[in-house]
């Protein structure tokens, strides 16, 4: 957003605190750090991503399992997630109960997003799905894999989720990207992409046809580009960029067929 660029700092790592976002202007000048004053002064619980959206921005707190949300002047409002074991170890925590915006139990959350119509999408990567929400923080239920080995693909919320690796299944879901009508989602351990309507629907994973060299989203696993413990991924003028953790790389697609 206006040329700025975000970095997310973990700190010590985990529940040890001092993890802060660092927000530097295109030239890299350091202009601000988010996240210091929070948890009386104990810092960020392992930041691990950061997105903004309509002057709000989102710092998913891997160490604490709950998502911070902050204004345009990097002030704490509210929070999302719920009283667990971490609420009591974290002396003089910020995450006041008047303050939270969503209740739900996370597991290792890393990816929020937010579509034109506000609903907001949540990587919840420890429970394997990924969950949705209208604009007010209400409930809309969440796509997986349930604990009855059927895939859920109409954001049903009657059952527990699982990992899996079928179409429409995942397994550790990370990063999003809303693409139009669609989901994209990096799965770390089922090293995929994978392509969701945002209705539900598989639509198909990142892949390569090498009899008509053309990259697509296929339902074959046949096809499926090679990728390692897939992280973070960015869309950008017809190209993904992709942070290939265990291949050691950042693997740029471009192909106009793969963002019609």
């Amino acid at each position: 957003q206006n040329d700025k660029i975000y970095i997310t700092d973990l700190g010590l790592g985990k529940d040890q605190g001092k993890g802060k976002i660092l927000v530097f202007d295109s030239e890299y000048n350091l202009l601000d750090t988010i996240g210091t004053e929070i948890h009386d002064n104990l810092g960020l619980l392992a930041p691990v991503m950061i997105y903004e959206k309509k002057n709000f921005f989102y710092i998913t707190e891997y160490g604490s399992n709950k998502i911070l949300r902050f204004d345009e002047k990097f002030s704490f409002l509210d929070w999302i997630g719920t009283e667990d074991e971490k609420f009591s170890k974290i002396n003089n925590n910020s995450w006041n109960k008047t303050k939270k915006f969503i209740d739900i139990d996370l597991l290792i959350p890393h990816a929020i997003k937010i579509d034109l119509n506000g609903l907001i999408y949540i990587a919840d990567s420890g429970n394997h799905r990924i969950l949705r929400y209208d604009s007010n923080g209400n409930y809309l239920g969440w796509i997986g894999k349930n604990d009855e080995n059927e895939i859920n693909n109409t954001w049903n919320d009657k059952k527990k989720s699982m990992p899996g690796i079928e179409p429409g299944a995942f397994k550790n879901p990370l990063d999003l990207f809303i693409l139009k009508d669609s989901l994209l989602i990096s799965e770390v351990r089922n090293n995929r992409i994978s392509k969701i309507n945002l209705d539900g629907k598989f639509q198909g994973w990142l892949s390569f046809d090498t009899k008509n060299e053309i990259f697509y989203w296929s339902k074959n696993i046949k096809d499926i580009i090679e990728l390692n413990d897939p992280y973070g991924f960015k869309v950008h003028n017809n190209s993904i960029f992709i942070a290939d953790r265990g291949n050691n790389r950042v693997l740029i697609i471009k192909s106009q067929n793969l963002f019609k």
